[in-house]
């Protein structure tokens, strides 16, 4: 403190002195301060400075409390979310592997030939297991309603496509007949992929989705195809 600042502090405490002397309050803190009841004084002036160093104390543990069960909230919340968000993901992975599937099949129908016709016993259970795999997810309740919709609409298209592949004998029209089918599949797939994924890169969850192998991601379709 400099000098000058101390001058204008005495001088404060001093003309605070004189001005209570009239007061008589001089004597009554010296008897508290040096009389009999000296001892009284102390301890009640310990007494409250116990008291409230025990609130301090105690508003300090139950912030410190409050702090600890926010962030034990929030860990909690973050894993339940990181939990959500990969069965959600698992979900969209049906999806995207039934949607695959049903391109190789017509990829496959491309090729095929009189010689070598389609393989019908193959190709069912490739649309089988995908079938499989969406039901699995779209029975599952879930708060991603949009996901289960198109999981059902996903699904209706399976049975058309299994009784295309029943009616194909090699030929011209049997041929035509299931690659519309097919077509009509991807269409509604992609369209509902979309939806749900816009303008993202699939990353599957699903270890045997190997990003590579995947066709690339479905464009062209923004609206759900029921």
């Amino acid at each position: 403190m400099r000098w000058g600042t101390s001058v204008i502090v005495v001088g404060c405490l001093l003309f605070v002195g004189v001005i209570l002397i009239p007061t008589g309050v001089w004597p009554v803190v010296w008897s508290m301060t040096f009389g009999d009841k000296a001892a009284d004084w102390v301890q009640a002036v310990g007494s409250i400075g116990a008291i409230l160093a025990a609130w301090f104390l105690g508003q300090r543990q139950a912030a410190h409390e409050r702090r600890l069960e926010s962030e034990r909230r929030q860990v909690e919340a973050e894993r339940e979310q990181k939990r959500v968000d990969t069965f959600n993901r698992r979900g969209l992975d049906a999806m995207m592997f039934a949607y695959d599937v049903v391109n190789n099949v017509g990829r496959d129908l491309k090729r095929a030939t009189a010689e070598r016709p389609l393989d019908v016993v193959q190709m069912r259970r490739w649309i089988a297991n995908a079938d499989d795999q969406m039901a699995f997810h779209a029975d599952r309740p879930r708060d991603w309603s949009d996901l289960t919709l198109s999981l059902y609409a996903a699904r209706r298209h399976i049975p058309p496509i299994v009784a295309a592949l029943d009616a194909y004998r090699g030929d011209a029209e049997t041929s035509g007949s299931l690659m519309a089918v097919l077509k009509a599949a991807v269409r509604a797939m992609r369209s509902n992929i979309n939806y749900l994924e816009p303008d993202k890169d699939y990353v599957p969850v699903h270890g045997g989705l190997i990003p590579k192998y995947l066709p690339p991601w479905p464009t062209g379709d923004d609206k759900p195809i029921a």
